[in-house]
């Protein structure tokens, strides 16, 4: 698995180069808050139909909700780094016998 650092100026097209040049084929994009890709549910859309071309399994990591929000969207695998794959924080604790 590689991970690709997006930019917070970078475009969809400069992501698909970096998918290109990919030499495995799942990929977890790394999407700042604020990204200029994260901000338009279509770049998301033109990432999966390139992606499906490519032959790349995309998954998506960020801190920025609105972001993993547009990746589930377009049915990828999005989670935030510090919850995990669903973004949910468990509030069970497990119990503790004193004896």
């Amino acid at each position: 698995m590689t991970k690709i650092i997006v930019n917070k100026s970078e475009g969809v097209k400069s992501v698909i180069q970096k998918i290109e040049s990919a030499k495995t084929e799942k990929i977890t994009l790394v999407v700042p808050k604020q990204s200029a890709f994260g901000e338009e549910v279509k770049n998301f859309d033109i990432l999966r139909e390139a992606a499906s071309e490519l032959g790349k399994e995309i998954s998506v990591e960020s801190v920025d909700e609105n972001v993993l929000a547009l990746s589930r969207a377009i049915f990828f695998l999005a989670f935030q780094p510090l919850f995990g794959v669903r973004g949910w924080v468990s509030d069970i604790l497990a119990s503790l016998s004193v004896f």
